[in-house]
């Protein structure tokens, strides 16, 4: 029996870059929920609470960093990966402030940049949260937990 992949929420404004981000999560196994602003990404993650939140910080109405203070309000548990192509040392400070596990900065040297963020968040959480058998809120732990590097 395997356990559902974890749910990864993606916000950015660029619609290339969202799906793009998307795809490679998705073809390492994770589920991927796609929103173009931080008002329809709260709008869309109402009963699936997110393993890893990846944000752009310029966004059109709310911004990054209070999107990120909402999800961490709401989802004490999701870890939140920042990005941005304005990168500050005053953004990236803020950033951990409002509880980002990460910081990137725009351009990536390559996608994998990202998934090796989203991994590493998803390492953690899951080290911080490991599930117990017979969760109410989740159903039975199966035998094999999910691991990111299963897909690496």
């Amino acid at each position: 029996m395997e356990t559902e992949p974890p749910c990864v929420l993606i916000v950015d404004d660029e619609e290339n870059l969202l799906y793009a981000r998307g795809r490679l999560i998705e073809s390492k196994g994770c589920r991927v929920l796609r929103a173009w602003s931080a008002e329809a990404a709260l709008e869309m993650v109402t009963s699936d609470e997110p393993a890893v939140a990846l944000l752009d910080i310029v966004l059109p109405g709310m911004n990054g960093l209070k999107l990120a203070q909402e999800i961490k309000t709401r989802w004490p548990d999701c870890e939140v990966v920042m990005i941005t192509g304005q990168s500050s040392v005053d953004t990236a400070i803020e950033a951990i402030r409002q509880g980002a596990f990460d910081y990137l900065s725009k351009p990536f040297r390559s996608f994998e940049d990202v998934w090796m963020a989203v991994g590493r968040a998803l390492e953690k959480r899951s080290i911080r949260r490991p599930p117990t058998r017979g969760d109410l809120r989740k159903g039975p732990v199966p035998e094999k937990a999910w691991n990111p590097r299963d897909r690496a």
